[in-house]
């Protein structure tokens, strides 16, 4: 198996842009407690993909799932099998998915952790080319983290994705589909299309470390929301 897992180095500018957006945006240790996170409401046209308040189950009718490698780098996950966590965003605060572990060691026959959720069932690739981007929201452990849309044309494990930080904190996530990317120096270049994406997919990036990510409130947006 070629490798699955992009390390830190593959996401480049990108990932090292996030990190440091991110850093220096959180607030000092002896600040003020923060404002309550004020959550608005997806658009309607918005595709809702999943709250986690359906206990597993999407809001696509299609389940969820969680899982690692058995390839004796070391790589662990929780919960198997996976179950919602108690305690959500604000915007559906009952529930939300959360994997947390240890990362295997990047090196071949190369590790994976993940949880993920197939778009149609049985699984098959659907046609998302009418929405722009992606939007949940994230709390974690203070690391980079990616999200992967899985394509029927990428045979090679060399799927599209791309970086976001997981603070302690809930946070809104927006990635515009045009920031998704392959790979820079292993598999087979495609062009970017969204008419075949068969399944979305959260991990780790960083190799040979602890992790705990949650997601919630996961929606595919017509418009890229314009940053003020």
């Amino acid at each position: 198996m070629k490798k699955i897992i992009l390390g830190a180095a593959l996401l480049g500018v990108a990932l090292a842009g996030a990190l440091v957006a991110d850093q220096a945006a959180a607030p000092a240790a002896a600040a003020a407690p923060a404002a309550a996170i004020k959550a608005v409401p997806y658009p309607k046209d918005a595709m809702i993909i999943d709250d986690f308040e359906g206990l597993g189950v999407s809001k696509l009718k299609t389940g969820w799932y969680a899982g690692c490698d058995t390839n004796n780098l070391g790589s662990k996950l929780e919960p198997q099998p996976f179950k919602v966590a108690d305690g959500g965003a604000p915007l559906t605060p009952g529930h939300s998915g959360r994997i947390f572990g240890h990362f295997g060691k990047n090196q071949a026959p190369w590790p994976y952790a993940q949880l993920s959720l197939d778009l149609k069932s049985p699984k098959a690739g659907i046609d998302i080319s009418g929405y722009k981007a992606i939007s949940f929201w994230a709390k974690g452990d203070m690391k980079n983290y990616k999200v992967t849309l899985v394509r029927d044309a990428v045979t090679d494990y060399a799927d599209f994705a791309a970086p976001f930080f997981a603070g302690k904190q809930w946070k809104q996530v927006v990635i515009a589909f045009s920031d998704f990317s392959q790979p820079s120096d292993w598999g087979k270049k495609i062009p970017a299309g969204w008419k075949d994406v068969n399944q979305v997919k959260w991990g780790p990036i960083y190799n040979d470390v602890d992790f705990d990510m949650s997601i919630d409130d996961i929606a595919l947006l017509k418009e890229v929301p314009v940053k003020k």
